[in-house]
This record gives C-alpha cells, sequence and structure tokens, in this order.
C-alpha cells in the first residue's frame, strides 16, 4: 500500500482545509494525518489503496471551495503501520 507526504500551499488555513481534508480521506478509507504548520502550509501524511492515495492526491489539488492552492509538493514515503485512522494534528 503507498503512502504520499504532501506540503500544500496557497490559502490553505483559515477554510477549513483540515477537517475537509479529514473528511475525504475518511471517505475514501484512508488512514494518516493533516496539520496546520506555522509557515501557513498544511501538511498531510496519507497511506492506503493506491488508487484511493492518488484520488486523494486529486482532491488535494483543489480542496474545499474557499482553498486556493497554489503549490503541492507530493513525496512517497513508506507505510508507516503505527497510524490507524485519519487525525487532525496539532500545528507544528
Amino acid at each position: 500500500m503507498p503512502a504520499l507526504h504532501m506540503i500544500v500551499r496557497g490559502t490553505v488555513q483559515g477554510v477549513a482545509f483540515r477537517y475537509s481534508t479529514r473528511e475525504r480521506a475518511l471517505d475514501l478509507n484512508l488512514e494518516g494525518w493533516v496539520r496546520n504548520r506555522k509557515d501557513g502550509s498544511v501538511e498531510i501524511f496519507v497511506q492506503g489503496d493506491k488508487e484511493q492515495v492518488n484520488l486523494m492526491k486529486s482532491w488535494v489539488k483543489t480542496g474545499p471551495s474557499q482553498a486556493v492552492i497554489e503549490d503541492l509538493t507530493v513525496s512517497p514515503q513508506k507505510r508507516d503501520e503505527s497510524i490507524h485512522g485519519f487525525i487532525v494534528r496539532a500545528t507544528c
């Protein structure tokens, strides 16, 4: 099962990006986490079925309706067996 680490930049804080990301991930039966970063970006780690992970990556490119995505960095990762479910983490 693939995993991705994503950094999303633009108007991504204060627009329900984290909670929308969590809802979309749960709808896709994915595991991982999302959090705001102090630099104004949003960081996401997601893992699961390849097709579902790719659907999530496509969704992140536009995000919720009020978000404006200016840049998306995507890095493949190893699956983290310690992660179960999908959570919103504290800002880092």
